[in-house]
């Protein structure tokens, strides 16, 4: 009697266990299955298009900007169609390839983080599973948290900007927007944008006549020296 009462509580308790197993491989294919569907391959595909995409915008923009404005620098110094211009055109080109480096770097980037934080999610919700929490109620949390996941993802991607991209042209921009203006008289030391004027006449007594500081000659002699020799 004592020996079929100990077989029936070894029969139940290794039922027990198999059922607990059953649940916890049940649990665990479905947790899976969340993290390795084709849904969540496509989330992720479509976060690195859209990152690589919004870097992607700001580029050509700065393209654009760029391209003009050398453009015109190039007018300015008169170095159209020279050896100038074919080399700065070409730091252009090497710029905006380097900038599409870029937006793919950061939109891989934005894809690997997400796998990341998937596979942290996934540990922890098969360390649920294994403490005994049943498929169902896991299978739910692991839903909200790889949703939670893609939108912080998503708004994070797409947070910060690109950064000048053609910095390297920046210097022939700008000598070229200094030379422009020496040339047209805007810089002098007086401040005036007529520096032959301010050179020649209008500084000293009154702005007028061809002597010195503006005045006639003959009114300069008589000013304290007349007379006395």
């Amino acid at each position: 009697m004592c020996f079929s009462s100990n077989n029936s509580a070894q029969q139940a308790a290794a039922q027990a266990n198999a059922q607990n197993q059953a649940n916890i491989a049940s649990a665990t294919s479905q947790i899976n299955a969340l993290y390795d569907s084709p849904q969540r391959a496509m989330d992720i595909g479509n976060l690195v298009k859209s990152t690589r995409q919004y870097y992607t915008n700001q580029l050509n923009q700065q393209n654009q900007i760029n391209a003009r404005n050398l453009k015109f620098a190039m007018a300015r110094s008169g170095l159209v169609g020279g050896s100038a211009q074919a080399d700065q055109s070409a730091q252009l080109g090497k710029d905006y390839e380097q900038g599409l480096l870029t937006a793919n770097q950061r939109a891989q980037g934005a894809g690997a983080q997400l796998k990341a934080q998937d596979e942290a999610s996934r540990a922890q919700m098969l360390g649920l599973v294994q403490s005994g929490m049943d498929a169902t109620a896991a299978t739910q949390q692991g839903a909200a948290g790889i949703q939670s996941a893609l939108q912080s993802a998503q708004a994070g991607a797409t947070a910060n900007s690109l950064g000048d991209v053609f910095g390297n042209l920046a210097g022939v921009y700008n000598t070229s927007m200094t030379a422009d203006a020496v040339r047209r008289g805007m810089m002098n030391p007086y401040g005036s944008i007529f520096p032959m004027q301010a050179m020649m006449g209008g500084i000293g007594y009154g702005g007028y006549g061809g002597g010195m500081g503006g005045m006639p000659m003959g009114s300069y002699m008589s000013m304290g020296y007349g007379g006395g020799y």
